[in-house]
């Protein structure tokens, strides 16, 4: 059983304030090494989208999308 039917599409809208939040190497993972620190300060915020959805992940479920959103 998943947590959640949610999922995380990878689009974040960031202000400049999120480099503070980064004290690590160069290289690091966003939804690792800041997000938890955000949440913690009740600073992190998700939109559900109520619109159509589509899984990119193969040529064909590619191919049915475009035939989808034409």
């Amino acid at each position: 059983n998943p947590p959640s039917k949610y999922i995380n599409s990878g689009l974040y809208l960031l202000s400049p304030e999120i480099f503070s939040y980064h004290q690590g190497p160069k290289f690091s993972m966003i939804e690792k090494d800041v997000f938890p620190k955000l949440a913690q300060e009740e600073k992190l915020y998700g939109y559900i989208y109520t619109g159509p959805w589509y899984d990119l992940g193969t040529i064909e479920s590619y191919g049915q999308a475009i035939k989808n959103w034409s």
